[in-house]
């Protein structure tokens, strides 16, 4: 028998004994369409491991499917399955019992038309399963299915289970696919038709055997040539070949019952004649009429059987229920797959049981037999179908209950559980093979592979035929064909012909694009997918149907995608490596997937190591990903980037051999949780992912910032984090405060400006933060005020040609950059001619932070001139400042101490308006006097706006004029501004953010 396996059936027979032999768990899944062989490897399988003396168990979803295999039963009737089943339902096996020590022993069990059936049923096997396996092994309730071996098989491209009053998110919910488990199966497919391997079929009967049975793969696969319907995407309208189609002038019903039923008064008692045909339905009032016209033709008197209804399980019995449900409504009530109350037969009419009686003699739901005898109490009939060929059997009445959402009650209905089968419906004929069969399509079908499944049932064309009739009663030549796209591809393999396809991605860095000029109005939605199998792409939806999809698109949530557009990934500021970009249109559709693994990627990341983040300084092309501890935190400040006050937060990070310095803006920067995390860090280390960065540099040292999507993710659940944390504990881990910090922080030194006077070696001052309260005096004398300095480094540069050149880093691109050293002492005695004071630098942002100016509209002001001092920077003489400063590692090659300005903590009006002091040159020449005492306005140490990180913080700016046209010298004369609306000039940040080139005062605004 095995050796008439073909070599896909071998290579699964093979792959499965071997596990078993090895005690190896496994949990497969065969996929294979009609005519593969799933049943006699099935059954090849079965005999194999019997004759070694292993005990298979061999289920089906259905009861005609379970009578092919050899000792099968349905899954329901083995396992206990409830039929009333929910997410939490479980089989009703108890340990210790009979069936319990059976399954213990049980080496396979092998599972027939798996996606027939619900995805509740798989899992509540599970359950149980790793119940009662546990007791032998503990960690087998950790194992799926208790590490019992299991083998699955069917056809995705078949009808999927019935949810009631659902629709196809709800059909594809509760499909095996759907389930947390099926990400544990391993897939094989069989594709050779053994139909075109018949010995006795010569060249053209096998040429068109295969050509129907292609046509027949592309409708259950939806490759079908097809028209779309524009109420519904999942409705494919295909054209039928003239050959399959009938299309009479009068009756349709006895049209199609003439073709499929041919001589039928000469045939209507021939067991074969009758077993082999039916005509196939979508709906049961169609399917009725068709019965009850072929029952007229069936010589003799009918015997009407009536059901007694009844109501059982109410909610509540009030007096008045008999009046409120009386018999006669209780009579009229059908159902699916349920008997009828009036049922009308006679002698050698052919019926189909609705419900399993008994399997061991072949009494399943979907047994068809012909009648021989109708008594009042008891039919006797002759099973045409299934292994019990020719048998007679007695049916009796049962009690069948069905229920309704309509209802406050369960109907309990005692009837024999037949119906009449000239005709059946497209569910009922599932996983029966036949001869002769006609379709009626009164109705089209209305789920997923319903027409399929109908035209599946035969091997030939010449064997089928098929009658559409529209709603004015003529013949039509085009029906619906509806298919669920069930498998989802890989991300990977995402191209510009994937228009089509579908796709199952987690929905991660979602983010806003808004441009600056319009700040109420979101330009685009970015995001990225990350599939299963951690494959990313980028996607964005327009501007256009942003208002269709921004209120369904939540951050990390799993979704079903289709029909969408794919196109080239952009060429700058690339999120994730991708060739391609999906965009959303007008048809695509997303449905949230409920039922996603708990193993589904959170995070898309390809992590970069700190010395390779060096290796992409300035690199833009693509964004980078990095993780590390954090070491430090700085409260939130501000900056100024195109003239806009911008929160900025820095912070530091390590990777347990160096640290490196993050700059976090906007609502990035305003939204982190500092605090909570030096808390937390008390207990243990705090790791910190990084997605969507840009690497810098600041003065030859790296560091990191965000870009337009960025996120952070605090201590996530990666193996990278988990490894981080391990190498940390045991270690120093607590976060400190840096930066310009509270009073409460130990590592910002209060002083005053007399104290620091003594202190004249830069050496002991280094790498100390003092907070001082001053009055600014006066400018120092032969400074000048602004600079030209390199974007990269903001190292002074040169002019060399038309460009620049930085003796540093030899970068060619600068920008103007503010530079103003001010004379400061203590508030209390800065009258005093002879009181003590120190040299404060107020560099690039602190500058434009003091004065409210950017530096260009300033120095355009005074004509370029860094000399002469404006009176936007005079006026500012005797205020008074809370500061925080250092000493730069610069100081400490000069001979006098020199301060930089960390951060502007609390600002104040001018100390004193009463009399002139200091005479100093202003741009106006004026001299400034003394303002008057003013009470001090203490401001937040952290005062931020709640601006939107910068898609292009960091970028690059566009040179500025020539040397000959800027002078950068301090004796130049003049500076003449230049604008442009695309080439406006941006400034860098003292905590070393360079200069920006945006496109367009573009900024991003990051979904939470």
């Amino acid at each position: 028998m095995c050796s008439l396996l073909n070599e896909e059936q071998q290579h699964i027979f093979l792959e499965v004994m071997r596990s078993i032999n090895e005690e190896k768990h496994f949990l497969y899944f065969v996929s294979g369409f009609g005519g593969t062989g799933k049943t006699f490897l099935w059954n090849c399988i079965l005999s194999k491991l019997r004759s070694q003396g292993k005990i298979a168990l061999a289920v089906a979803s259905c009861g005609i499917a379970s009578l092919l295999l050899s000792g099968g039963r349905t899954a329901h009737s083995r396992f206990h399955i409830p039929i009333d089943i929910n997410e939490t339902s479980t089989c009703t096996i108890h340990r210790g019992t009979n069936l319990s020590q059976l399954i213990s022993k049980t080496s396979l069990i092998l599972w027939d038309e798996a996606p027939m059936t619900h995805r509740f049923c798989f899992e509540a096997l599970d359950q149980t399963l790793r119940d009662i396996l546990s007791v032998e092994e503990a960690t087998n309730s950790q194992k799926p299915f208790g590490g019992m071996n299991i083998l699955l098989g069917g056809d995705f491209r078949q009808v999927l289970p019935v949810v009631n009053h659902g629709n196809a998110t709800d059909a594809i919910n509760a499909s095996l696919i759907s389930s947390s488990l099926w990400q544990h199966f391993t897939v094989f497919k069989l594709t050779i038709n053994m139909r075109l391997r018949n010995p006795h079929l010569n060249d053209s009967e096998k040429q068109k055997i295969a050509q129907f049975a292609k046509w027949v793969l592309d409708i259950g696969e939806g490759k079908y040539p097809a028209y779309d319907d524009n109420n519904d995407t999942d409705e494919k309208w295909i054209q039928i070949p003239s050959q399959l189609l009938l299309q009479p002038m009068a009756n349709n019903i006895e049209a199609i019952t003439d073709v499929i039923y041919h001589d039928f008064s000469t045939n209507f008692t021939c067991i074969n004649y009758l077993a082999e045909r039916a005509v196939i339905c979508p709906l049961n009032t169609t399917v009725d009429v068709i019965n009850d016209t072929m029952l007229e033709k069936v010589p003799g008197d009918s015997k009407i059987y009536l059901s007694y209804d009844s109501i059982v399980n109410s909610i509540e019995q009030p007096d008045d229920f008999p009046i409120l449900y009386p018999p006669e409504f209780l009579n009229s009530i059908t159902l699916n797959n349920f008997s009828q109350h009036r049922l009308a037969l006679k002698i050698n009419v052919p019926v189909v049981m609705l419900r399993n009686i008994d399997q061991s003699i072949g009494l399943c739901n979907g047994t068809r037999l012909l009648i021989v005898k109708l008594g009042d109490y008891v039919i006797e009939g002759k099973i045409i179908t299934g292994s019990h060929i020719g048998e007679h059997v007695c049916i009796p009445r049962v009690v069948l209950h069905g229920t309704s959402p309509k209802w406050p009650f369960t109907l309990a209905r005692r009837q024999f559980p037949i119906k009449v089968c000239y005709a059946l419906t497209i569910n009922k004929c599932q996983g029966q093979t036949l001869q002769k069969v006609g379709i009626y399509l009164k109705g089209h079908v209305f789920s997923h592979g319903q027409l399929y499944v109908a035209v599946s049932r035969v091997t030939s064309q010449e064997d089928l035929k098929i009658l559409i009739e529209n709603e004015d009663g003529t013949s039509g030549t085009a029906t619906k064909n509806i298919v669920y796209r069930m498998t989802c591809i890989p991300l990977k393999d995402i191209n510009q012909g994937s228009y089509k396809t579908k796709i199952c991605a987690r929905l991660t860095r979602l983010s806003e694009f808004i441009l600056d000029d319009k700040p109420e109005q979101i330009q685009r939605l970015d995001f990225v997918l990350l599939d299963v199998e951690g494959h990313a792409i980028e996607a964005q939806v327009p501007q256009q149907h942003i208002s269709r999809f921004l209120p369904r698109l939540k951050e990390g949530t799993v979704y079903f995608v289709e029909f969408f557009q794919v196109v080239p990934c952009r060429t700058n500021y690339r999120a994730v490596s991708h060739t391609y970009m999906i965009k959303f249109t007008c048809h695509t559709r997303v449905t949230e997937f409920n039922a996603a693994p708990p193993t589904f990627p959170k995070y898309a990341y390809t992590l970069a190591s700190f010395d390779t983040l060096r290796t992409r300084i300035d690199y833009t092309a693509d964004m980078s990903d990095t993780i590390g501890r954090i070491v430090s935190v700085e409260p939130a400040t501000t900056a100024y980037v195109k003239g806009l006050k911008k929160a900025i937060r820095h912070l530091y990070i390590s990777d347990g051999r160096e640290s490196i310095e993050v700059v976090l803006w906007s609502r990035q920067a305003t939204e982190f949780p500092a605090e909570k995390i030096i808390e937390l860090s008390k207990e243990k280390p705090i790791i910190l992912l990084l997605l969507g960065i840009i690497a810098k540099s600041r003065e030859g040292q790296l560091k990191i910032q965000g870009s337009m999507s960025c996120q952070y993710h605090i201590n996530p659940a990666i193996p990278e984090a988990a490894a981080l944390i391990n190498k940390f504990t045991g270690f120093p881990h607590q976060v400190t405060w840096t930066g310009a910090a509270t009073s409460s922080s130990s590592d910002i030194m209060t002083t005053s400006v007399t104290e620091l006077a003594k202190l004249t070696n830069p050496h002991e001052l280094y790498g100390n933060i003092y907070q001082v309260n001053v009055v600014l005096r006066t400018i120092s004398p032969n400074q000048p005020w602004w600079y030209l300095g390199c974007i990269l480094c903001r190292k002074r540069v040169f002019p060399e040609g038309e460009t620049y050149r930085c003796p540093k880093c030899s970068g060619n691109k600068a920008e103007p950059m503010y530079r103003i050293v001010f004379i400061a002492a203590d508030p209390d005695n800065f009258l005093e001619d002879n009181a003590p004071t120190i040299e404060i630098t107020f560099f690039g942002n602190m500058g434009q932070e003091l004065t409210g100016i950017p530096v260009l509209q300033l120095a355009a002001i005074s004509e370029g001139n860094n000399v002469s001092i404006p009176s936007e920077i005079t006026r500012l003489y005797s205020h008074k400042y809370t500061l925080a400063i250092s000493v730069p590692f610069s100081s400490m090659q000069r001979e006098n101490v020199s301060y930089q300005v960390k951060n502007i903590i609390t600002t104040a009006g001018p100390a004193i308006t009463t009399k002139t002091i200091y005479p100093a040159t202003s741009g106006t020449g004026q001299q400034q006097t003394k303002p008057t005492q003013d009470t001090t306005r203490h401001l937040p140490v952290a005062e931020t706006t709640k601006l939107d990180s910068n898609m292009e913080e960091g970028k690059v700016a566009t040179p500025l004029p020539s040397p000959q046209r800027l002078q950068m010298e301090t004796s130049s004369p003049t500076m003449k501004q230049t604008t442009s609306s695309d080439d406006d000039l941006a400034f860098s940040t003292e905590a070393g953010t360079s200069g920006t080139k945006t496109k367009r005062n573009v900024r991003r605004k990051l979904g939470d």
